[in-house]
């Protein structure tokens, strides 16, 4: 017999309620997630919040460290009272690849704002989550965002560049002249 929206609830894969999500239960994968999401349900500055999961998630392409391309998929999605939305990593366990899928978001959510209506991506590590005392998704907005800023900084690995494709090899690459410009011209 099958039930509309049925998720499958375990101590690892816990399935929380919620009142301001547009389901009856929101999904974690973690116990940050389940506290992100009990945060969200109570913050007085959101309007509603949902699970980024399973096959209708918003998925965002980066490029690996490596530079092969894969796609990112952040926590949450909450829209704000004031109709603006955030795209929200909540972040336990860092990886080497958190830098490029933040600046991939950030990317995205300048793409998708318009004039009326703004995205912004929420980082939130859980060691500044766990010290976090406020009650609205603003105050945790502002207390968040110098860990992404530092953390967008980090530098890149250098990307993997082919003899003859550098950006020094311009006019020795494939398919281009290797003719030299000609001396410029002297006097009349």
């Amino acid at each position: 017999w099958w039930k509309p929206f049925q998720v499958t609830h375990s101590a690892s894969h816990p399935a929380e309620p919620a009142n301001k999500t547009p389901f009856n239960l929101v999904p974690c994968n973690r116990e940050l997630e389940v506290a992100f999401a009990h945060y969200a349900d109570n913050a007085s500055d959101v309007a509603a919040f949902c699970k980024n999961g399973g096959p209708q998630s918003l998925r965002i392409d980066y490029l690996q460290s490596g530079g092969r391309l894969a796609f990112y998929t952040p926590d949450f999605i909450i829209r704000r009272a004031d109709g603006h939305y955030l795209l929200v990593e909540t972040k336990g366990r860092e990886d080497k690849d958190v830098p490029r899928k933040a600046r991939a978001a950030q990317a995205w959510c300048e793409a998708a704002s318009t004039r009326k209506v703004k995205w912004e991506y929420l980082y939130v590590p859980q060691g500044v989550f766990t010290q976090f005392g406020g009650s609205n998704i603003e105050e945790l907005r502002r207390t968040c965002a110098p860990a992404l800023v530092d953390m967008v900084k980090e530098p890149d690995e250098p990307q993997l560049v082919l003899p003859g494709f550098g950006p020094d090899d311009a006019d020795a690459a494939p398919g281009r002249s290797r003719r030299r410009p000609a001396p410029p011209r002297r006097g009349p």
